[in-house]
């Protein structure tokens, strides 16, 4: 994809502060104690779930200003042909 096919999109002040507190929640887990031998790797698969809805924010929702705004792009709707 070149440059001028990108398409920017940034994280707004409070993603990112809350992308902030994911990474946070985890310093503050690694502080406890290990109760059960899964337990780490399931909080941070489950950290990186919530990390991966809160970073694709910024892409919804660029490609939505782009389909309010009419904006070109590949074509998304189904198109019927008649022979």
């Amino acid at each position: 994809m070149s440059k001028e096919e990108s398409i920017p999109c940034y994280l707004t002040a409070t993603e990112r502060d809350v992308a902030q507190m994911l990474g946070d929640a985890w310093n503050a887990y690694l502080s406890l104690p290990v109760e059960h031998q899964n337990e780490r790797t399931e909080f941070c698969q489950a950290i990186h779930a919530c990390q991966s809805i809160v970073m694709s924010r910024p892409a919804v929702r660029a490609l939505k200003e782009m389909r309010d705004l009419g904006g070109s792009g590949e074509q998304t709707e189904n198109v019927t042909t008649t022979p």
